[in-house]
């Protein structure tokens, strides 16, 4: 109806305006630039559909007006811009279109920080979540991905690996699920009840959604997955020549220990072979053993805290009945824990009825107490874990426990990659340190069945491998 001539169409991606990054809006520029002297105007809605982004809009709106002959047509807001006054007032517009961005994602932000502080998620679900409408009111509850994906938690605890727990759930209808994901999951408090967001500024709240996992079980991913941080490197398929690799550190310079091969000259015709060797990443170091040398201490070390199967019986006898003593030490500490829980639970309900009901209390004063609060509840959590001892099936578990150390050797000479990996965080959980000077091995922490077992023994070669002192260390607690 106005003669005019439609070059191109652009936008219908509702991408947001605020910045000028969008691809439509990109696309149109180039457009631009390419057909110059063919394109009079952009014709838009409103100069608020062109752009928010205030004086980059106003510069850019410049350039296309001086350098390519463009000029920017809002429908709604027809302003001449071929005189001064024409060119301030579409100028002010941009800007006002601005500043009625930064003011409405403001209000935003305040209303999603409000509903954060009462328990309430205000953004997209997460993995294994649906959200329905119950009684006019937005609620969260676990899909029937998520009731898969509990089963990570679970597989996490029993020692299964990342890798092996992403090919689970694929197997189980996850097909999307990668490593990436699982490893997001399991540190995400908000399957255990919990939420943390940015805008709660470090702060954790107790949720109002369906808890998919007790917090207890949470605790216990979480505390394996710290104490494994010092294995994350993994082995590539060939590095079954070199199991202890990462796992062992140098005396000296407290470095990880890796490991390379090297070609041994063969005749010719012959199939080529490989020496394998462990050395310190430190520079100037001078580590540098064959696997044969460190491999046969390990295997002297490992059947040194074998325990003799005559041992078994009588062992399995003092075992139970130190586990029933410490059963009994934990039951008393854990009702007084839950004493404690039950107190400060009312001192919470106490400030969120002052604050939320009552204003009785302003949100600075509840900001604090509820940090404080959530803090000790996640401490008191914390050690709950810690002191409860499972009492289910513990029979056959000592026993199963009592046979692996009748042979660990056997075991760690026979297994592939992944058993001697498993064995040798369960025997020694930080690791073993290895000292080039008197050439033997060190550790500050052995599994307390073995420490049990090696102390009943009194070996003498633990004794010279300065063993003998740490192992006669461990508490009676520690040996749960």
């Amino acid at each position: 109806r106005s003669g005019r001539t439609v070059l191109q169409y652009f936008g219908g991606t509702y991408e947001s305006a605020k910045t000028d990054g969008r691809k439509e809006f990109l696309r149109m520029i180039d457009f631009i630039k390419k057909n110059k002297g063919k394109v009079n105007e952009i014709m838009v809605y409103a100069l608020d559909r062109f752009s928010r982004t205030g004086g980059a809009a106003i510069k850019l709106a410049t350039d296309l007006r001086e350098k390519h002959g463009v000029i920017i047509n809002a429908v709604t807001q027809p302003v001449d811009t071929s005189n001064p006054s024409g060119v301030l007032s579409q100028g002010m517009h941009l800007l006002f279109s601005e500043f009625d961005n930064k003011l409405r994602s403001q209000r935003v932000v305040a209303g999603l920080k409000a509903k954060f502080e009462k328990g309430i998620w205000a953004v997209n679900a997460p993995q294994g979540y649906d959200s329905v409408i119950i009684n006019g009111e937005r609620k969260l509850v676990v899909n029937a991905e998520g009731k898969i994906i509990v089963k990570a938690f679970q597989w996490k605890i029993d020692g299964i690996k990342n890798i092996e727990i992403v090919e689970r759930l694929q197997s189980l209808g996850l097909k999307k699920m990668n490593k990436m994901q699982v490893q997001r999951i399991l540190v995400n408090p908000f399957y255990c009840g919990m939420i943390a967001h940015g805008m709660l500024n470090g702060r954790v709240i107790e949720g109002q959604h369906e808890k998919m996992i007790s917090r207890e079980m949470f605790l216990r991913v979480n505390n394996i997955l710290e104490g494994s941080s010092r294995f994350n490197i993994s082995h590539k398929p060939d590095d079954i020549n070199l199991p202890l690799k990462v796992f062992m550190w140098c005396v000296d310079c407290a470095k990880p220990i890796t490991g390379y091969k090297m070609k041994v000259k063969v005749k010719k015709g012959s199939e080529q072979t490989f020496q394998y060797y462990y050395k310190c990443r430190t520079k100037g170091c001078c580590f540098n053993k064959n696997v044969k040398d460190i491999h046969g201490k390990f295997e002297t070390l490992l059947a040194r805290i074998t325990i003799k199967a005559e041992f078994i019986e009588p062992l399995m006898f003092q075992l139970e009945k130190t586990f029933n003593d410490l059963n009994a030490e934990n039951k008393g500490k854990e009702k007084y824990l839950k004493e404690l829980q039950t107190e400060l639970q009312k001192k919470v309900d106490t400030i969120e009825e002052k604050y939320f009901i009552g204003g009785e209390m302003t949100k600075e004063t509840y900001d604090k107490f509820a940090t404080r609060y959530a803090s000790e509840k996640f401490e008191i959590s914390k050690q709950m874990e810690n002191c409860t001892v499972s009492s289910s099936n513990h029979k056959s578990k000592l026993k199963r426990a009592l046979e692996f150390a009748c042979n660990p050797l056997k075991m760690w000479q026979c297994g592939s990659i992944g058993i001697k990996e498993k064995l040798q965080r369960l025997l020694f959980p930080e690791g073993l340190a290895y000292d080039k000077e008197i050439g033997a091995f060190r550790t500050n922490t052995i599994n307390s069945l073995i420490a049990v077992i090696a102390r009943l023994s009194g070996d003498s070669l633990l004794v010279q491998m300065q063993m003998a002192p740490i192992l006669g260390s461990q508490s009676r607690s520690a040996e749960k």
